[in-house]
């Protein structure tokens, strides 16, 4: 039953102490009456009156309306045990095997795909180190606390605790049918400075997962699996309270390094003088506050320190400097973003004069609809925009709707900022691409302090500088972002209660649907069940997002995509005629290519197979669709439903319309439009091979290109007649999808192009 299937801790109120239920009620003279708190918060203090127990009562006497008596805990903590979450994921057909995929996966040199290519995972991997995901069965997890309200109206701030398995794809990983609700936090009357109450039941248990493991019976045979906190990837205030460290107003306010910030100026970033902070020097200094033996001592070496003690360094291999992640979107959107547009309201460039403006310009946008949601409230003055719409205005509009808005100096600025995120924000990066990245981050900090002053510096700028870390011990930012932790909250908060006892109610809630799903998975339900098969279905779709949250993809295909898009040597090449990665989506029908277009076919195929062109037999015969998927990607073409991801660039066409030479192939993609596709068959010799074309025409260069500014690109807004080899491409080179905005200029049509990220997705 899974209203009984996790644990109802009873808290104290004023220290925060965990208690089982039946070790709260005494007898006294025949009666039941509730105990009081017996922690004691410094047992070696000198002083005999300062080691008192804490003494709050733990439990509310009430009396029911026929006269019985009942004893409510005032707060209770709902703590799920991960054996028993383990257990039920492990039960579901084909997980094992999920999570050992990774085993499988090849990636390119020199690029970073997902969290199996980052330093931390290698260390776990290490048969001299840790020694961990050399076996199967053993797992690596990220934990995230988030506080949430689910109510409208009232103030009341509810705690989740957060696992999920690293191991997992990444297009699984983060799924609601695979996340792990370790525990609820009650609402409190004063916010706890830490939450390692809350903390130990979990410890715990990793503890025996590490040291013993798991051993679990799945069927009629009995497996053993170990687990292994890996990352911990919180906002910045739940990151303080899980890893040991003092809030923003402390000197020593950074969890990465010991730079001093003397009253609250977070300015400076000359990083060579910034001393990293260290696991030893960390564990070093938590034992010291541990063992103070007042309050006055350990307020004093936590401000030395800028730590705090941490339950989380009783686990014998965590790492909390190098575990704890910078989250790329409260530190980039929910962050620096939302504070620059509030530093040019502050300013007076945008005001409801400019606020039109902008809206006006971001209207004009051609976007497909994976982008997500776009910012229909600017003029409001951005109020209410979310970390994905921040990331889209980021990214895609601000450059061009900002032109001629705010003054250059600023927009130069914010440029920097932009180009740094468009490096970051790609869902395969380069150890270059993490130094370009972080380069141009160093340089917008600069540039911001010199224009805006130090004392407008805050953490979250400060923070930019340790992004780079976070990256090459995790890999791109999409292995550990919290834009999914963020919709979970919101699916938490939204869950139908009565407003009694609401934690217990959210957890007997998630538990039940997550076994619905779970029947799902099973293909436990009979056919006679269809109520139970349809909420399923509804659960397991349940807030289906565009966006970020839509772009949380496999990334094992990643890599060999980017390659194919961008290898100067395209010649003679079998990857072509590899179809893995397409999914027609529409029926394909028969095709006649005319004269003109098998001429230029023939011509593609020549540029292709130039050694083995006189073997080949072309047939002007084919087959013909609209749209397709590749990878997990819908693309369009002019006259299909999804004419808006119609649009994309590659390295591949010249301006004469031949295909571009090996020497200039990295120099520029050229945007294009999508006419149609063909899946067409080749001949050498007794065997066909198939290939997958875009008919496509081209956009023609401007000598305005570079009136915005990069990312920015101007193009004139004329397609290119076909007329050579470049107009038929195989699908493969597409290198991404890109929004544009037209507009004209001294009587000339143009278009402002926004590149996308590598492999057709940002």
């Amino acid at each position: 039953n899974s209203e009984d299937d996790f644990v109802k801790y009873v808290v104290c109120t004023k220290c925060y102490k965990l208690y089982n239920y039946k070790d709260c009620i005494k007898m006294v003279q025949g009666e039941k009456v509730s105990k009081k708190c017996k922690h004691v918060a410094f047992p070696n203090h000198l002083q005999r009156q300062h080691r008192k127990q804490c003494g709050q009562l733990l439990l509310s006497k009430v009396s029911s309306p026929s006269g019985e008596t009942k004893f409510i805990p005032f707060k209770t903590y709902c703590y799920r045990p991960i054996k028993k979450s383990i257990k039920s994921l492990l039960e579901r057909k084909g997980f094992e095997e999920e999570c050992e995929k990774w085993r499988e996966r090849t990636t390119k040199e020199n690029a970073m795909a997902d969290v199996y290519d980052g330093e931390m995972w290698k260390r776990f991997s290490d048969p001299d180190e840790h020694d961990f995901f050399t076996k199967k069965g053993n797992y690596g997890l990220m934990l995230n606390v988030d506080w949430f309200n689910p109510y409208k109206h009232v103030k009341y701030s509810i705690g989740a605790i957060y696992l999920v398995i690293m191991n997992l794809p990444r297009s699984e990983r983060f799924k609601p049918k695979n996340i792990i609700l370790v525990g609820l936090i009650p609402s409190m009357a004063k916010e706890p400075a830490n939450i390692n109450s809350f903390l130990e039941p979990l410890v715990c248990e990793l503890k025996e997962a590490w040291t013993d493991g798991f051993i679990l019976k799945l069927g009629n045979a009995f497996k053993t699996f170990g687990l292994a906190l890996l990352c911990i990837g919180c906002d910045i205030p739940a990151c303080r309270k899980l890893c040991g460290f003092l809030g923003h107003a402390a000197v020593k306010g950074c969890s990465k390094c010991e730079k001093e910030f003397p009253g609250r100026n977070c300015g400076g970033f000359d990083r060579d003088l910034w001393r990293s902070r260290t696991n030893e020097g960390h564990r070093r200094q938590m034992e010291e506050i541990k063992r103070a033996e007042t309050i006055g001592e350990k307020q004093r070496l936590e401000s030395l320190y800028g730590t705090r003690y941490s339950v989380l360094t009783e686990l014998p291999y965590v790492d909390l400097i190098k575990m704890s992640v910078v989250d790329p979107m409260h530190n980039l959107f929910l962050g620096t973003s939302k504070l620059m547009i509030k530093i040019w309201k502050e300013n007076g460039y945008l005001d409801h004069h400019t606020f039109p403006v902008l809206q006006s310009r971001v209207d004009s946008a051609v976007v497909s609809s994976d982008v997500g949601k776009l910012p229909t409230k600017l003029e409001s003055g951005f109020d209410g925009f979310t970390a994905d719409e921040l990331k889209n205005w980021t990214l895609i509009y601000s450059i061009y709707a900002l032109k001629g808005i705010i003054p250059e100096a600023d927009l130069e600025c914010w440029r920097l900022f932009v180009i740094a995120c468009t490096y970051l924000c790609a869902r395969v990066i380069t150890l270059e691409d993490i130094e370009l990245a972080d380069t141009f981050l160093l340089r917008f900090c600069r540039r911001f302090q010199r224009l805006y002053t130090s004392d407008r510096v805050t953490p979250n700028i400060h923070l930019h500088g340790h992004l780079k870390e976070c990256l090459q011990e995790f890999g791109p930012v999409y292995s550990f972002w919290l834009f999914s932790f963020e919709r979970y909250n919101g699916l938490l908060g939204d869950l139908p209660n009565n407003k009694k006892n609401i934690e217990c109610q959210i957890m007997k809630r998630f538990l039940r649907d997550h076994q619905v799903m779970n029947f799902h998975d099973q293909n436990q339900v009979d056919n006679d069940f269809h109520e139970l098969k349809r909420l399923s279905c509804d659960l397991m779709n349940r807030n289906t997002n565009r966006g970020t949250l839509n772009d949380q993809l496999s990334s094992d295909y990643i890599p060999h995509m980017m390659h194919r898009s961008r290898n100067f040597d395209f010649q003679n090449q079998k990857c072509w005629m590899e179809l893995d990665y397409f999914r027609f989506s529409r029926k394909l029908q028969p095709y006649t290519l005319n004269e003109e277009e098998f001429r230029m076919l023939k011509m593609t195929y020549s540029s292709l197979y130039p050694t083995d062109y006189h073997n080949l037999l072309v047939p002007q015969t084919s087959w013909k669709t609209t749209e397709l998927v590749y990878g997990e990607n819908l693309l369009g073409s002019v006259k299909s439903r999804s004419h808006k991801s119609s649009y994309v660039s590659a390295f591949w066409a010249s301006s004469d319309g031949s295909i571009q030479a090996p020497g200039e192939m990295y120099l520029k993609p050229v945007p294009g439009q999508i006419v149609y596709f063909i899946k067409h068959n080749v001949f050498f010799g007794d065997e066909h091979y198939p290939h997958v074309f875009a008919k496509i025409s081209w956009f023609l260069e401007s000598d305005k290109r570079d009136i915005f500014g990069k990312p920015v690109e101007v193009w004139d807004n004329v397609l290119t007649k076909p007329k050579g080899a470049s107009s038929f491409m195989p699908v493969q080179r597409t290198f991404a999808k890109f929004v544009h905005f037209k507009f004209e200029k001294n009587c000339q049509k143009l278009m402002a192009v926004v590149p996308r990220a590598y492999c057709l997705r940002l």
